[in-house]
């Protein structure tokens, strides 16, 4: 008689949990793929920029999102001199934080 190995449930993970799991993903990819995505002085091209708003939209961003952050980040950078990743890296974060600065508020359940 052969045995047949009884499978045991995956643990549940919380609705909270999920939540994580998927941003700390999406954080990590996001992350890693731009720093690789501008290795070695590059100029801000239209692919470069093309390949951005790919990796922008693929973590959820948005599309309005997306463009204001490459405009501004075309205009704080511009399209001439080699960019180092974290100068890039530097003018994601801050343009980002200025478009969540706005949704930082407390929230009033009242």
């Amino acid at each position: 008689m052969v045995e047949v190995p009884v499978e045991q449930p995956a643990p549940r993970v919380s609705w909270l949990g999920r939540v994580r799991a998927g941003l700390s993903k999406t954080r990590a990819g996001l992350a890693d793929g731009l720093g690789a995505l501008f290795l070695g002085g590059k100029r801000l091209d239209d692919a470069l920029l093309e390949e951005l708003e790919t990796r922008l939209l693929m973590a959820d961003v948005g599309l309005d999102a997306t463009r204001r952050i490459l405009d501004g980040l075309t205009e704080r950078l511009g399209r001439k001199e080699p960019v180092t990743p974290e100068a890039v890296m530097a003018a994601l974060a801050d343009d980002m934080t200025a478009l969540l600065a706005p949704s930082a508020q407390p929230l009033d359940v009242t």
